[in-house]
């Protein structure tokens, strides 16, 4: 059975996951995740270098 996009988008448990995971606290104070102009980093690279999702991005370069 083929899925659209939309309802892989939407349903599925992977990227409701990725969705859901939060962000680091230097980002959270971060002017531009406040607004919007940023949306966290990347997750996957943040567990590479850190060991969690939730890690900082060590790819930011306001921060990193």
């Amino acid at each position: 059975m083929e899925k659209s996009i939309i309802d892989v988008w939407n349903n599925s448990k992977m990227f409701n996951y990725v969705r859901s995971i939060g962000v680091c606290a230097e980002c959270e104070i971060c002017n531009l995740y406040k607004n919007n102009n940023c949306s966290g980093g990347c997750p996957v690279s943040s567990k590479y270098f850190t060991g969690t999702f939730e890690g900082k991005d060590e790819f930011c370069y306001i921060g990193g």
